[in-house]
């Protein structure tokens, strides 16, 4: 566990991440009797023929996705599986990408990631490459991560999950 905080302290993100991880768990850094334990977790978004946008050019669809309570959660990258709903049985090598814009939100703090909403297929990538974000994005526990969703296609009706890779970063009593 030492390697892990060493390799994490020299991440240019980490004063940034903790700051705000000590601001909501009350400063447990460093405070005798607590510990954080990070594991890796994957959230999803699922947008499905009823709760993804419908065929033609504007059609909004959303889905919410709860940060569980027991944990923070840091995004590191994101990935995304996709098709048509037209019965297709798709391979890694021929996934459908979507012709789908996206807007992310915090809506506990009522952040935009974007200025507007942006093509999936640019800020997500595939399961063997994932798009691995620029700064990661913290989200406290028990918050929520909204997805709109923007159909752009005037036919095709999409189904697909985002995936958000990250770290669940556990706050525990035990040693510090």
């Amino acid at each position: 566990m030492n390697d892990f905080w060493a390799l994490l302290e020299n991440i240019p993100f980490y004063q940034n991440i903790m700051g705000k991880i000590e601001q909501q768990r009350a400063g447990v850094k460093g405070v005798a009797g607590w510990s954080i334990i990070p594991k890796a977790f994957t959230y999803s978004a699922s947008f499905t023929a009823t709760t993804g946008p419908a065929a033609g050019v504007g059609a909004t669809g959303t889905v919410n996705v709860g940060i569980q309570a027991d944990s923070d959660f840091v995004i590191l990258a994101q990935s995304v599986w996709t098709y048509v709903n037209d019965g297709t049985i798709y391979t890694q090598a021929t996934q459908e990408l979507p012709n789908v814009d996206i807007m992310l939100i915090d809506t506990g703090s009522a952040n935009q990631y974007y200025d507007n909403p942006v093509p999936i297929p640019a800020i997500f990538g595939t399961g063997q490459f994932p798009w691995v974000l620029p700064q990661p994005i913290y989200l406290s526990a028990k918050s929520n991560l909204q997805c709109n969703a923007t159909n752009n296609d005037p036919t095709n009706v999409y189904i697909f999950d985002l995936l958000f890779h990250g770290i669940k970063i556990y706050v525990t009593q035990g040693t510090g």
